[in-house]
C-alpha cells in the first residue's frame, strides 16, 4: 500500500486485563478510489515493539512510503517511495 506518513505515536501502556501493550502507532493518508470519497483518506496502523525497533520513523516522517501487510492484514515492513517521488509531492 503506497501511503504518506503524518506522524507517529509511541505506546507502552497495560491493560485493564493486565497486559503490555508496546509498539507504535503511525498515521497515514492514502489515496482510495472508493466511491463518493472526496479527497484521501486516513488511517492508524499499530506496529508491534519487535517489528517497530527496526525503523526510526522520524525518518518517515512526510514521505511517500510503501506498507507491506502479512496475510492477516498486520504491518510487517515498510520502505520509502523512490526519493526522486518525494520531490513531487
Amino acid at each position: 500500500m503506497e501511503a504518506k506518513l503524518l506522524g507517529y505515536l509511541p505506546m507502552d501502556f497495560e491493560t485493564k486485563e493486565g497486559n503490555r501493550i508496546e509498539g507504535v502507532k503511525l498515521f497515514i493518508v492514502y489515496n482510495d478510489d472508493a466511491e463518493n470519497l472526496q479527497g484521501a483518506r486516513t488511517a492508524d496502523i499499530f506496529v508491534s515493539h519487535k517489528i517497530a525497533k527496526d525503523y526510526n520513523f522520524k525518518e518517515y516522517l512526510n514521505k511517500f512510503v510503501f506498507i507491506y501487510f502479512n496475510n492477516k492484514g498486520k504491518f510487517y515492513a515498510m520502505d520509502l517511495i523512490n526519493v526522486d517521488d518525494q520531490k513531487k509531492a
